[in-house]
């Protein structure tokens, strides 16, 4: 189960990051709520999306309107309740199934010339 709540307050009170925002962020025709939060380490906006992979995952990278990046997705959760992986690994997986949308910040494109893949414009706002 999809908890936006939970992972919220994971992310702004227990890891106590300065700045975490609520969002919406559409993809194809799918609505995902989720946080965007600043990594400092890297000093970058990330986004951490409720909910199943998008069916471009794997055959797009992304772009947000506004930003020259290529977005992708770094890491996902996409466990099945009651598994032993899920009850495992659960706790660090705040908000059930979910992935993040990280920026290409290393020089050099992110296209393997063997494999390249289309760019899709997402919409990213506040809720």
């Amino acid at each position: 189960m999809e908890n936006l709540e939970e992972l919220y307050r994971t992310y702004k009170d227990g890891l106590l990051l300065p700045e975490v925002t609520k969002v919406k962020v559409i993809i194809g025709r799918t609505a995902y709520k989720g946080i965007r939060y600043w990594e400092g380490l890297r000093v970058e906006y990330r986004y951490i999306l409720l909910g199943n992979l998008p069916a471009s995952h794997g055959r797009a990278y992304y772009r947000i309107p506004g930003d020259n990046r290529d977005w992708f997705i770094g890491a996902y959760w996409q466990e099945a309740e009651n598994t032993e992986n899920w009850r495992k690994y659960a706790p660090y997986n705040p908000g059930g199934k979910s992935f993040m949308l990280c920026p290409w910040t290393v020089i050099g494109s992110i296209d393997d010339p063997s494999n390249p893949k289309r760019r899709m414009t997402i919409q990213a706002e506040e809720l």
